[in-house]
């Protein structure tokens, strides 16, 4: 099991030496399933795949255009694609799952949102390592679009049309009626042998030393969001959030002037 930086930085090294391809994503928080924000609200409102497809997005095609946001073709698969990228960094629920090629960007995702302040100084994120180049090679990957209810998890590609933050976060995208892709895949490795799904663990406490690397790495707030959003979390991180958590600061307690017209005693 990885639990530091170094070894962590070690990991990534072993792995590029292979040649492989590997998806990373980076979850803050433990408990989190590795689910899609599609069904996380699905779940608890009896949404249905063909719902989705059928009922909501149609209206949320019309309701875009007035942006400027329009998908000229519903049945095209890349087409709809690049709409759900768009939607998901928007905060509308799709059946996308985000990931990166890169372990450093996804070591960025875990931990930029963590206040060291506020949270368990012994506590750790999580970053999922996806083989894959083998769940390619072993499975058939279904079109989105020709999608039943059948389980299944495939790689997607969506068009980058309008989408800097894509090409930055070296992002790529699976897609999945599955409700818990980790519980899915471990799953498939019981009644296999094979193994698709591993993850590391990064201690909270080194968020500082680990955010400065991969500042110097050219990975920031900045870089990862290249607009005025990226701006302020980049100054964000810089001003407020770039602190040693156990070092406690002493606030500068100055007393007050005295009253006028009072005399000092002694």
């Amino acid at each position: 099991m990885i639990t530091s930086w170094d070894e962590y930085k070690k990991w990534v090294s072993d792995l590029v030496r292979n040649n492989h391809t590997y998806f990373f994503r980076g979850q803050q928080d433990l408990t989190w399933k590795l689910e899609t924000t599609f069904q996380r609200y699905a779940a608890k409102n009896g949404i249905s795949w063909r719902d989705y497809f059928d009922k909501i997005l149609p209206d949320v095609y019309y309701s875009s255009a007035a942006f400027g946001y329009r998908v000229d073709d519903p049945t095209d698969e890349r087409d709809v694609g690049g709409f759900l990228a768009k939607l998901q960094h928007h905060g509308f629920p799709t059946p996308l799952l985000d990931w990166t090629m890169s372990p450093y960007v996804a070591a960025y995702f875990a931990l930029k949102d963590i206040d060291p302040r506020k949270v368990d100084a012994n506590g750790n994120v999580k970053i999922y390592m996806f083989d894959f180049q083998l769940w390619r090679n072993s499975y058939m990957q279904v079109p989105m679009l020709q999608a039943d209810d059948n389980p299944f998890l495939s790689e997607f590609k969506p068009a980058y049309v309008d989408n800097q933050r894509l090409v930055s976060q070296m992002a790529v995208t699976t897609v999945t009626n599955v409700p818990d892709v980790e519980l899915y895949l471990n799953n498939v490795k019981q009644k296999t042998g094979r193994t698709f799904l591993y993850y590391a663990l990064l201690p909270v406490k080194e968020r500082r030393l680990i955010m400065n690397e991969l500042n110097l790495m050219g990975i920031s707030s900045a870089t990862m969001f290249p607009d005025f959003d990226g701006m302020c979390m980049s100054l964000k991180e810089r001003h407020f959030n770039n602190i040693d958590p156990s070092v406690k600061s002493v606030p500068n307690v100055v007393p007050p002037p005295p009253l006028s017209g009072t005399k000092k005693l002694g």
